[in-house]
């Protein structure tokens, strides 16, 4: 007879030995208890993959599915929104050098005290004027207009992972949360 031994207080319980008493004399051959009575077909299919016994019957293992929790798929889901709008962000400013954007807070503060006094100090603006052969005053007009699409678009970016964030938390399933995209 051929066998696959477990252990029956498990279920389903991995088969932890096979034997073959036509083949073989096992002096400790497990309990009766402990032995399923295979078939031919089993017998050959062992080495096919792992095995378990459930409810007396030999079956294939199947990995248990792990259904991640609702709190980490928010935050999963959270980070993919954070990290696109970090991209968004990111694609406004692109075409600029960091160094220069690093700047734009002193271009923008500039700017708007030259269109309020033309008398205002302008070290930043005046240096790119005299660079370029720009006027302050154009440069002040140029940096006011960028200043402003940027922070309209910025603004519909946040605004957006706001929204998106906020309905990620109010899901109540992982599909739900997996609906919310940037």
């Amino acid at each position: 007879m051929q066998y696959a031994q477990y252990n029956p207080a498990l279920s389903p319980a991995p088969v932890i030995g096979w034997y073959d008493t036509a083949e073989f004399d096992y002096p400790n051959l497990p309990p009766q208890t402990d032995l399923l009575v295979l078939t031919p077909a089993q017998w050959e299919a062992r080495t096919s993959g792992q095995w378990v016994v459930s409810a007396g019957a030999l079956v294939p293992y199947a990995a248990p599915v792990v259904v991640p929790t609702l709190a980490a798929v928010q935050a999963a889901q959270i980070a993919a929104v954070n990290t696109a709008c970090q991209a968004a962000l990111a694609a406004i400013v692109a075409a600029y050098p960091d160094l220069e954007v690093a700047t734009w807070p002193q271009q923008y503060a500039e700017a708007q005290a030259v269109t309020a006094s033309a008398s205002a100090p302008t070290p930043i603006l005046s240096a790119i004027a005299a660079a370029s052969g720009a006027t302050v005053a154009s440069l002040a007009a140029g940096v006011l207009a960028k200043a402003s699409a940027y922070l309209a678009a910025s603004g519909a970016a946040i605004g957006k992972r706001q929204a998106l964030t906020a309905a990620i938390n109010a899901a109540t399933t992982n599909a739900a949360v997996l609906a919310v995209v940037w």
